[in-house]
């Protein structure tokens, strides 16, 4: 019964070593609290409960530099002044340096995504789920290519968003910027 407990568990490595090959292979590397690399900020911050390890994806030295998140209610569809005002905001802290932090989500993220694209600036999306299929995704494809972006999740690779994946990925967002704007855009209060 022990050495069918041991070879059970032994067996385990070999499947966790397949599934980091497939990440390395999509550019997805696994970071822990003791790697050189784990970004700083985010142990400082949250001190009391950083995440043990994260997944991560594209220019890591963005991580940690000047950051301002730009969030919104996720899925709502965005009218055309606020399109331009993310936009703007997007240009004025690209200017000044600063990366911009999205959780990746249609609506307000997206739009600050797009912005970012088109103005030369660097962006960090800190996702609930679903980063394999957000990195493949055209606009982000490209931005990782040119080394403008990185994609840090708390959550597997292909772990879809579910609110409770929400909450630790806004608490990241928060403690990798530093500052944030959160527009309202439909006039009610939402979960965001």
């Amino acid at each position: 019964e022990e050495a069918y407990r041991i070879y059970t568990l032994l067996s385990r490595s070999v499947q966790l070593s397949y599934s980091m090959e497939r990440f390395m292979e999509l550019g997805i590397r696994i970071v822990t609290l003791h790697n050189d690399d784990y970004p700083a900020r985010l142990a400082q911050r949250l001190a009391s409960a950083p995440p043990p390890f994260l997944y991560r994806c594209g220019n890591a030295a963005l991580i940690g530099g000047p950051a301002v998140a730009i969030l919104g209610n996720s899925g709502v569809k965005t009218s055309q002044a606020m399109r331009q005002g993310v936009a703007r905001m997007v240009r004025e802290a690209s200017q000044r340096g600063y990366a911009i932090v999205t959780s990746g989500e249609l609506g307000v993220s997206r739009v600050a995504a797009i912005a970012v694209a088109e103005c030369g600036g660097r962006l960090i999306d800190v996702l609930g789920g679903g980063m394999e299929e957000h990195i493949a995704e055209a606009p982000f494809a490209a931005l990782l290519e040119e080394g403008r972006m990185a994609v840090v999740s708390t959550e597997h690779p292909e772990a879809l968003l579910t609110i409770t994946h929400a909450i630790a990925r806004n608490r990241a967002i928060f403690a990798l910027s530093d500052a944030a704007f959160v527009c309202n855009t439909d006039n009610r209060l939402g979960g965001t």
